[in-house]
């Protein structure tokens, strides 16, 4: 899920989140839900985890302001 007080005009189609740790590029849809009103814009999306990841973290990079701002959060894989 990603946060956005001031999204770009546009943006709500242009997000997307990649990491090593997913099966492709993950492009998040904005949340029009009852559960974000009075919250800041938010975006999320549900990535497909690769099949053969070993457990440990990997950074997952949100790229967001057509390309401008770019950050990385990280995703923890543990052992069945």
């Amino acid at each position: 899920m990603w946060h956005d007080e001031y999204p770009d005009p546009g943006e709500e189609t242009r997000l997307t989140a990649t990491s090593p740790a997913f099966t492709g590029t993950l492009h998040l849809r904005h949340d029009d839900s009852k559960g974000a009103d009075g919250d800041d814009p938010r975006f999320f999306g549900t990535a497909t985890v690769r099949s053969d990841l070993k457990p440990g973290r990997y950074p997952v990079t949100i790229v967001a302001h057509h390309g401008r701002v770019k950050k990385t959060e990280y995703v923890t894989v543990a052992a069945r």
